[in-house]
């Protein structure tokens, strides 16, 4: 309490401060702040401030991710094609519906049918994007689809961008030679320099024809960062990196855990092309393309010239299911393997060719690895036995890997039990406050012990404003922030979250 109130004062006084200095500029100097920076008492880790990320707001698909189509292999909704609409202008007759029986591969099992009874002005199916498809001038658009019809003679297909109303085009081309059997197509689409930037748009793939025609895993990208074929925005990238971050944690988060195991984070089912991405139901309440796969994130870290730390699924979901330590556990834990050996093994390995095979010969570096998320959730208890059978298993294989535990902190979640059974190298703290309780509890690690493991903060914010955090979360954050920087002897990791 006192240092609430403590902190409360000091905030009072610089208002007032500031109050006096408004009305005195023009009858004062200007008051002089002097920072010696070359006379710091506290060594702080190069490693304390870092960006902790997971599918949540749509911060991958509609974000961060590149994809401009939404709900591109319509399995956003078991009954119909969200963001997707039939094109009728004029006397045109025409519909649309989801078709199961003319699966592509055991990734693309649901398409879109457009079947055209009667021509009109325009016939053919739209796409709202993600609130719009953004467009800037003079840019270069790339897409592509997979089509088939049940003709052999097709009139060519158009895609176009255009205004939502479909009153004016951006940008438009054809596709030719669509029969029927499914094929890829490719395309792109350029602005003009004389545009203005406007999300106010669609995506069209119209017709002149007559009859059925399918489609699946649609596809439109704008130019990614360091142009990476299914790259990131490179504006969200460049406030990335100007961050300067140390790190970034990845998957997740509830996402790498899943509602059930079965829409856990399967690391294996986000890699290779596209075609072979099934996705998966996410943890907050809509799907994921799986676009952001694993060699994306890797990608994501290298282009940012970051450290990754990786959390590995431990064998718990949301739901409260989890498999004891022993025979049921090891399948996951010989996974996590795997996983180690995608992202750091050599050519000669498994799992490293199958990274060279899809693009990225040379191992990543990798230095952190946690095993699973907030398993103080667990009420069963069975955290430590989990987490032994993988530390072990790690550490035999690859025991410069440092390893961080979801409990044995002192935080609400993570405080509830203890890892003995092996030696603590880092746990994560994870807390959610407002501003009042940040600014009360920045003496919070202190009174830590200065010996034994580290402290990594995986995640860590002051909630208050609506829809983003204001200026007293500021604050609160700030004064976080100075508990951690004046502990960083302890405190060697941190991120805010969610990014």
């Amino acid at each position: 309490m006192k240092n609430s109130i403590q902190f409360y004062l000091l905030k009072t006084v610089l208002a007032c401060l500031l109050i006096s200095l408004s009305f005195n500029l023009g009858a004062q100097s200007p008051a002089k702040l002097t920072l010696h920076l070359d006379q710091s008492k506290t060594k702080v880790s190069s490693q304390l401030y870092g960006l902790m990320t997971e599918e949540i707001n749509y911060s991958y698909d509609g974000g961060l991710y590149g994809e401009l189509i939404r709900n591109r292999s319509f399995k956003d909704n078991f009954r119909e094609p969200e963001h997707w609409k039939v094109i009728n202008e004029g006397d045109g007759k025409a519909t649309i519906s989801l078709d199961r029986q003319q699966l592509i591969n055991t990734a693309l099992t649901t398409c879109l049918k457009l079947n055209i009874e009667k021509q009109g002005n325009k016939t053919g199916i739209s796409n709202d994007g993600f609130w719009g498809i953004p467009l800037k001038p003079a840019t270069t658009y790339t897409g592509s689809f997979y089509a088939k019809t049940d003709h052999t003679q097709t009139q060519p297909l158009t895609v176009s961008i255009e205004s939502t109303d479909g009153k004016t085009t951006y940008a438009t081309a054809q596709v030719s030679g669509v029969n029927d059997g499914w094929k890829q197509y490719s395309f792109s689409l350029k602005t003009n320099q004389n545009i203005k930037p406007t999300a106010d748009t669609r995506f069209v793939i119209s017709t002149s024809g007559t009859g059925n025609y399918w489609f699946n895993l649609v596809s439109l990208f704008p130019p990614t960062y360091n142009n990476r074929p299914n790259g990131n925005r490179p504006d969200i990238m460049q406030l990335l990196s100007d961050m300067k971050p140390a790190f970034l944690r990845l998957p997740g988060g509830n996402y790498l855990e899943g509602q059930m195991f079965s829409t856990r984070y399967d690391w294996k089912k986000t890699l290779g092309p596209l075609n072979q991405r099934p996705g998966h139901m996410g943890t907050w309440g809509y799907r994921s393309s799986d676009g952001m796969g694993l060699l994306e994130y890797l990608n994501w870290c290298e282009d940012l010239k970051i450290n990754t730390v990786l959390a590995l699924f431990a064998g718990y979901t949301l739901n409260k299911d989890y498999l004891e330590a022993g025979p049921l556990l090891k399948p996951f834990v010989d996974d996590a393997l795997e996983e180690l050996e995608y992202v750091m093994g050599d050519t000669n390995t498994k799992w490293g060719a199958k990274r060279a095979q899809d693009g990225h010969p040379q191992p990543f570096k990798l230095t952190y690895v946690e095993i699973g998320n907030e398993d103080g959730f667990d009420l069963s208890g069975s955290y430590e036995d989990r987490f032994v059978q993988f530390y072990d298993a790690i550490k035999a294989k690859y025991p410069q890997l440092q390893i961080i535990s979801t409990v044995g902190g002192k935080d609400p979640l993570g405080g509830r039990f203890k890892v003995t059974k092996r030696p603590l190298e880092l746990y994560d703290e994870h807390y959610y406050r407002t501003a009042s309780e940040m600014e009360s509890d920045a003496n919070h690690y202190d009174n830590y012990p200065r010996n034994g493991a580290k402290v990594f903060v995986g995640e860590w914010a002051t909630r208050e404003g609506f829809p983003t955090t204001n200026m007293n979360a500021a604050l609160g954050d700030a004064a976080w922030m100075t508990g951690m920087e004046r502990n960083s002897d302890v405190v060697v990791m941190s991120c805010y979250a969610p990014l």
